[in-house]
């Protein structure tokens, strides 16, 4: 567990790392997280995701590696990430 994000506190947790590109992918997939939170209100957001997880789950998947919120926000964090090691 890299990090993770926290919708009570609206804080994001991370643990420290010398590879830039997982930072940034890091970051960013924390943020999409946030993102989401955002759009959705904190309420919903969290019903959302556990309703992901018992899909995971019920499906013989892993609450959190097969959660759709999980892989939209990986996929925008190396998404994110390259395109800002690609201008810097």
């Amino acid at each position: 567990n890299k990090a993770d994000y926290n919708v009570d506190t609206d804080t994001i947790n991370i643990k420290p790392t010398s590879k830039l590109k997982d930072f940034l992918v890091t970051v960013f997939h924390e943020i999409d997280h946030a993102k989401d939170d955002k759009k959705m209100g904190k309420a919903k957001y969290k019903q959302e995701y556990e309703k992901e997880m018992n899909y995971a789950v019920s499906n013989g998947g892993d609450a959190h590696d097969d959660n759709y919120f999980e892989k939209k926000a990986e996929k925008y964090g190396r998404k994110m990430a390259k395109e800002f090691l690609k201008k810097n």
